[in-house]
C-alpha cells in the first residue's frame, strides 16, 4: 500500500495540475502530503533513501517534512497536497496500478469538482479520495499477495461476504485453494501476516462491536449476525477480544476502538 493504514481522518488542502516541460531542481521539506496520478511522462526522484523512478500511469506518494530532488522530461499531473491524522510512511513511495484508467479518470473528476467549488464540493472530493485509497489497497493486495496464489484473492473475497455464517471453516477456505489445511494456513498466515481463523474472527469482532455500539439490534441477533451459534459463546468471545462484556460495550462504546 501507498500510505499506512493507521490514519482515516486526511484533510486535503489543494488539487492541481501541474504541466511543466523538461526540468530539473531541489524540492524543500514542506509541511504536507503529496499523492500524485502521472498521466504523461517519467521523472527520477531523489531522497535520503535512495532514487525512485516513476513513469506514465505512476501514483507517487511524497511525505511531508521530506527533502528530495527530481528531475523529469515533459509532464502532466495531477497531485493532492493533504493533511492527515496518524502515521504515515516517512519515505517517497511509488505504485504501478493494474488499473490505471481508473486512477486517471478519479483524478481528473477530483480536480473538476475541487477547481469548481460547488456547494457540497467538500464532501464529493473527500468521497473520490477515499475511493482513491480503497483501489489502492486492493491493488496493493493483488499485487503483493495474490500475483503468488490466486485464489487468495477469491478466499479473502468469500470471507468477507460469508463471515457471519457460523458454518464457514478453514477446512472449507482451503479447498477452495484446492490445498491441504496446513498448506493453506501457511500460505494464508505468509500473506496476509495473520491466520485464516484470525482474520474470520477480526471480522465478526468489527462487525459485532459496530452493532453493538448502533444499538439497532439485540445482544441475541448481533450474534447471529456476526456468525455466532449461541449468545454465551458470542459473549465469551467479545470479553476475551475487548476486556468488556456486549452489554458494556452497548452503554459505553467508546471503551473499546476498533483496530
Amino acid at each position: 500500500m501507498l500510505l499506512s493504514k493507521n490514519y482515516l481522518s486526511i484533510n486535503p488542502i489543494a488539487v492541481l495540475e501541474i504541466n511543466r516541460s523538461k526540468y530539473a531542481t531541489r524540492a524543500d521539506a514542506r509541511s504536507f502530503h503529496a499523492l500524485s496520478y502521472r498521466i504523461i511522462g517519467d521523472a527520477v526522484l531523489n531522497d535520503s533513501h535512495g532514487k525512485t523512478v516513476v513513469k506514465t500511469g505512476d501514483l507517487l506518494f511524497v511525505p511531508a517534512n521530506l527533502d528530495y530532488t527530481t528531475r523529469n522530461n515533459e509532464e502532466n499531473v495531477i497531485v493532492i497536497h493533504f493533511l492527515c491524522d496518524g502515521k504515515v510512511f516517512d519515505r517517497i513511495i511509488k505504485f504501478t496500478p493494474k488499473t490505471p484508467l481508473y486512477f486517471e479518470k478519479k483524478f481528473k473528476k477530483l480536480l473538476q469538482v475541487w477547481t469548481k467549488k460547488n456547494f457540497g464540493y467538500e464532501y464529493e472530493c473527500m468521497g473520490i479520495i477515499y475511493s482513491i485509497l480503497a483501489m489502492i489497497e486492493k491493488d496493493s493486495a493483488d499485487f503483493t499477495i495474490f500475483d503468488k496464489h490466486k485464489k487468495l484473492s477469491e478466499v479473502v473475497e468469500y470471507i468477507g461476504e460469508n463471515f457471519s455464517n457460523p458454518t464457514l471453516s478453514v477446512g472449507e477456505l482451503a479447498s477452495m485453494c484446492q490445498m491441504s489445511e496446513t498448506f493453506f494456513r501457511k500460505v494464508f498466515k505468509e500473506n496476509m501476516g495473520i491466520s485464516p481463523l484470525k482474520y474470520i474472527n477480526n471480522l465478526r469482532l468489527r462487525s459485532a462491536v459496530e452493532l453493538l455500539s448502533s444499538d439497532y439490534y439485540s445482544i441475541s441477533e448481533i450474534s447471529e449476525k456476526t456468525g455466532f451459534n449461541s449468545v454465551y459463546y458470542f459473549s465469551t468471545f467479545i470479553k476475551k477480544e475487548t476486556g468488556f462484556s456486549p452489554n458494556e460495550l452497548r452503554k459505553y462504546p467508546d471503551k473499546y476502538k476498533i483496530k
